[in-house]
């Protein structure tokens, strides 16, 4: 079969229909998200279990991270100088 006048794809179209870029942007799915929060759950639940094991109780692992957050939080609003700086 034979065109009478030169055809050619248009840019970007050459090839399989399957094989082609896509022209709508993909959207973020809030699967990511959730994953990473799961992830995070499931290492401060293997952080509260080791302390657990090692202090003999959960109380007192509660307390020890209790105190780590606390610690963390006075030096981060340290930090940003909304609290003088904690005492050493």
């Amino acid at each position: 079969m034979r065109f009478s006048t030169l055809t050619r794809a248009s840019t970007g179209a050459e090839g399989p229909i399957w094989s082609r870029p896509r022209k709508r942007k993909r959207r973020v799915s809030a699967a990511s998200l959730v994953n990473t929060l799961l992830v995070l759950l499931a290492l401060i639940g293997a952080l509260t279990l080791v302390l657990s094991i090692r202090a003999g109780s959960v109380e007192t692992a509660g307390r020890t991270m209790d105190g780590w957050i606390a610690t963390a939080w006075a030096h981060g609003q340290a930090l940003i100088d909304r609290t003088p700086s904690p005492s050493r």
